[in-house]
């Protein structure tokens, strides 16, 4: 390998090659873009040249500084291209990937082609964080002048935000199918409306109780839920636990279909101290077996 000789990369992926791993890679993506526009906005006025990577090296994209975007498309440096030291000597990118937790600074003449001697790079590997897997690699670009030791610590508090924010996304994914499951089969009804009253949440006991199905529930006003609905509207309005028995008498009839336990409740978040009011929920329990004969209650009509 000739130091004065321009290194073009030997593989680079087609266009519906990075087409699709940047599908396969979206939610990283949109996570990694996330931090690096909070990255280029606190620099603004640096020329910085921020690019990403998958696990083998693959640059799947670049925002930043179009003078050194332009710079390193003219060495055949864009994404598809992949970086090894075999092909492009010397570089940040594989070297995060080898001694990935590490973060790697190739700097002016720490690279091996002449050409990129007026160029600081530097890189620190991102993982998921709970099972340690190698994921890519996020890259920084500038020209020599604008070297800072503190890029590196900056580097590696960004990709720490990054894998934290992947790593929390992970655990909602999988909190979510849980709580679907736990939903779907659960013995009472549930609805669940975010904090403007409409229906986010109803499971298949809901749909029974009700008579409603799913589709026509979600994203309606919980006014739409007669007869309960008042009840239910009364916690979203006033955030108050809830708790409430009723008898639901048939229209033509009026004779009792089934015995309701209503009760609701108002989700909320502990944020900046104060309490906020986000979603509520009910939860509808069939009780006439068990209060067979009872006529006390206040009814409702369905």
């Amino acid at each position: 390998m000739d130091p004065k000789d321009i290194p073009y990369p030997k593989v680079m992926m087609t266009s519906k090659e990075l087409e699709d791993k940047r599908g396969e890679y979206e939610e990283i993506l949109s996570v990694v873009q996330f931090f690096s526009q909070k990255v280029l906005d606190s620099l603004k006025g640096t020329p910085l040249l921020l690019a990403v990577s998958d696990e083998e090296g693959f640059i799947l994209h670049m925002m930043g500084d179009e003078t050194i975007k332009n710079t390193i498309n003219q060495l055949g440096i864009r994404p598809g291209v992949q970086f090894t030291e075999q092909a492009m000597g010397t570089n940040v990118v594989s070297l995060s990937l080898k001694h990935s937790g590490l973060p790697i600074q190739v700097i002016g003449a720490d690279h091996y082609h002449e050409c990129l001697h007026q160029i600081a790079c530097y890189a620190v590997a991102f993982h998921y964080t709970d099972i340690g897997d190698l994921l890519g690699s996020l890259i920084i670009m500038t020209s020599v002048e604008y070297q800072n030791p503190l890029m590196v610590t900056m580097l590696s508090i960004t990709v720490d935000s990054i894998e934290r924010e992947l790593l929390l996304r992970k655990q909602n994914r999988q909190l979510n199918i849980m709580n679907q499951i736990m939903m779907e089969n659960a013995t009472n009804g549930i609805i669940i409306t975010d904090k403007e009253g409409r229906i986010t949440g109803f499971n298949r006991t809901a749909q029974s109780f009700t008579g409603l199905s799913k589709e026509l529930a979600l994203c309606r006003s919980v006014l739409y839920l007669s007869p309960m609905d008042h009840y239910i509207y009364d916690v979203i309005q006033h955030g108050k636990n809830t708790k409430t028995s009723r008898s639901v008498l048939n229209k033509r009839t009026r004779t009792p279909v089934l015995s309701v336990y209503l009760m609701l409740s108002p989700f909320t978040t502990n944020r900046n101290i104060s309490l906020e009011h986000l979603d509520n929920f009910a939860i509808l329990r069939n009780v006439l077996k068990r209060k067979k004969g009872t006529t006390t209650w206040p009814t409702m009509t369905i």
